[in-house]
């Protein structure tokens, strides 16, 4: 995992997308107290008293190409 030491950025200089998932999926997250790194590989989490790096959010998937999606496509029988 190469971190810029440099890019640590607040919370506000995540892109939207980023910042809903993260309200939604930690509720909890002291956001005063970190700061973020967004990448193409995930959107990393500095906590501001110890040093910690967690990764809080992976990388969107691509759909694979050729498999139809789930959802309004399937009928009922």
């Amino acid at each position: 995992m190469s971190l810029d030491p440099s890019k640590w950025t607040n919370y506000d200089a995540l892109s939207e997308g980023a910042r809903g998932k993260i309200e939604t999926m930690y509720p909890y997250l002291k956001i005063d107290q970190a700061q973020f790194q967004e990448k193409q590989s995930g959107v990393f989490l500095r906590h501001i008293n110890t040093g910690k790096v967690e990764k809080l959010l992976e990388p969107p998937r691509p759909t694979p190409k050729g498999r139809p999606q789930m959802g309004a496509s399937r009928s009922k029988r």
